[in-house]
């Protein structure tokens, strides 16, 4: 709730493609390249395109630069979405990357193919669920909640799944409790007397209890991780 400075840094490196951080790590250094190498190298053909000109370049460094030093000193750490403004800038400047194409051997233009490819596959295979998306980094989708919650994992997008299932694997009419806190004031869709709804952190104004029981009980992730809780962070607390 506070912020780290390094909240962002760490939010762009496990909610990116890999291969996207690839091209944009590769394009700065085609641009090195592109200035300093000399034109008749033997690496890359003589012939190309002038290297665009640092004025040229200004309002996306100036944009991107000053708007990812103001998220660093930022304390609204609650989601990759502020981020996003930095997004088109290096997706932009990863043209650079059309330098690659000037390499006399075929090394380096399938290297460039295969990190294209890459970042539309890595992004077909979350396909829906893109708010959920958590690279190879830190384990996938799967273990992204581990990592990040709130508005960086998931906002509700699932809750007709969720009463998908209720229906089908865990019918109202059997008489299972049901216990379903999140961290936002809405249902997945069922309201029978058996299914049972405790209240969220932002619903509690005075503390209160709850007996357990034995049934099924879903948590949203940012419940479990205690993100909004007075009380420790740590998961044993909320549990």
């Amino acid at each position: 709730m506070e912020g780290w400075w390094w909240f962002f840094p760490f939010a762009f490196l496990v909610k990116t493609p890999v291969a996207s951080l690839l091209l944009f790590f590769f394009s700065f250094v085609a641009l090195a390249l592109w200035k300093w190498l000399p034109r008749n190298g033997t690496v890359f053909a003589s012939e190309a395109h002038p290297l665009p000109k640092l004025y040229d370049l200004s309002p996306l460094l100036i944009l991107g630069g000053v708007y990812g030093a103001t998220c660093l000193t930022s304390h609204l750490d609650i989601g990759l979405r502020h981020l996003m403004p930095v997004y088109p800038v290096l997706f932009v400047l990863a043209g650079a990357n059309v330098f690659w194409l000037r390499a006399r051997k075929p090394l380096f233009k399938i290297a460039l193919a295969a990190l294209l490819m890459g970042t539309m596959i890595e992004s077909l295979f979350v396909w829906p669920n893109y708010l959920a998306f958590f690279n190879p980094l830190v384990g996938g989708p799967r273990n992204g909640y581990k990592y990040l919650v709130d508005s960086s994992l998931d906002w509700g997008q699932d809750l007709p799944g969720l009463h998908q299932w209720l229906e089908k694997d865990l019918p109202a009419e059997n008489g299972a409790p049901f216990i379903w806190p999140i961290s936002a004031r809405v249902t997945p869709g069922s309201t029978e007397s058996t299914r049972r709804y405790c209240p969220a952190f932002f619903d509690i104004e005075t503390p209160q209890t709850f007996p357990l029981q034995g049934g099924v009980y879903c948590l949203s992730a940012t419940m479990l991780q205690c993100v909004y809780s007075a009380l420790s962070p740590a998961v044993d607390a909320c549990l």
